[in-house]
């Protein structure tokens, strides 16, 4: 896996889940040295002053090839909620494809065929527990089966449509539900602005990802406003130098109005050996 699968793997996980996951750092490898690990430090805000005791939040672990071997990510910036656990995967590689993966209690085996992802079977303590297969179309995804309880028929099958390179639509037939479908809007810079689920057969809209961006200008992320649950984040962005390397990202929510508080910064360090 070359370093720009590495960043296409990472979008994010530096914004945190719609925190999310999707302002993606590009390490450069060179033959000397290679980047080992990425950490991520949170220093939360209290009563308007920075705490000077930062805790760890996510980190990521590199092979030598520039294959992520472990993450260990917290899924939203709500550092203090009870259920919001810090969630590491493990990944397996065989000649630097991807053919294997553990988070937690499940397992995660992938089959490919022809250089593309196939199926992929997961598995948790009682055995097989879900299966997805892969269709392609002139080597483009164009379809996707989902199976459980019944692994002779899919429960959902999903068709991908495409615009300008960038996945536009999903449509979603689902086996037990009214039949749904996944709407993407994108800036003119490519990164994902609206995701809005629709039913068509009741005529509803639900905007599920809502984000807007200002670029500086090398044209990196400079700030980024986003919504998280019912929460609106706005982040901005450092970087080192003139590099994409995210140095810190200082978070501000929305509490009410167009009111922005100070939330929290993360700060990142960079280990190569």
């Amino acid at each position: 896996m070359d370093m720009k699968r590495i960043v296409v793997l990472l979008i994010g996980i530096l914004s945190l889940s719609s925190c999310e996951k999707d302002d993606r750092v590009e390490p450069e490898n060179n033959n000397e040295t290679s980047l080992a690990t990425i950490k991520q430090t949170l220093y939360a805000y209290s009563y308007g002053n920075l705490s000077n005791f930062g805790r760890e939040w996510n980190v990521i672990d590199f092979d030598p090839n520039g294959n992520i071997v472990k993450e260990s990510i917290y899924p939203t910036l709500d550092y203090n909620s009870n259920v919001n656990v810090a969630r590491t995967t493990t990944y397996t590689y065989k000649n630097n494809v991807l053919v294997e993966y553990r988070d937690w209690n499940w397992r995660y085996v992938n089959t490919y065929k022809d250089g593309k992802l196939s199926i992929k079977d997961i598995y948790n303590s009682n055995g097989l527990s879900r299966r997805y297969s892969y269709q392609y179309k002139g080597g483009v995804l164009e379809s996707e089966y989902e199976y459980f309880l019944n692994f002779d028929e899919p429960s959902i099958k999903k068709h991908y449509t495409y615009e300008g390179g960038k996945i536009s639509i999903i449509d979603i037939d689902y086996s037990s539900i009214d039949n749904g479908q996944l709407v993407y809007t994108y800036d003119e810079r490519g990164n994902l602005l609206t995701e809005v689920y629709k039913i068509p057969s009741k005529g509803t809209s639900t905007l599920q990802i809502d984000n807007k961006y200002e670029y500086d200008s090398n044209g990196r992320i400079s700030v980024k406003l986003f919504k998280e649950s019912i929460t609106r984040y706005r982040a901005t962005y450092k970087y080192i130098d003139d590099t994409n390397l995210i140095s810190e990202v200082y978070y501000e929510k929305n509490l009410s109005g167009d009111t922005f508080d100070n939330w929290a910064v993360v700060k990142y360090e960079y280990i190569y050996k």
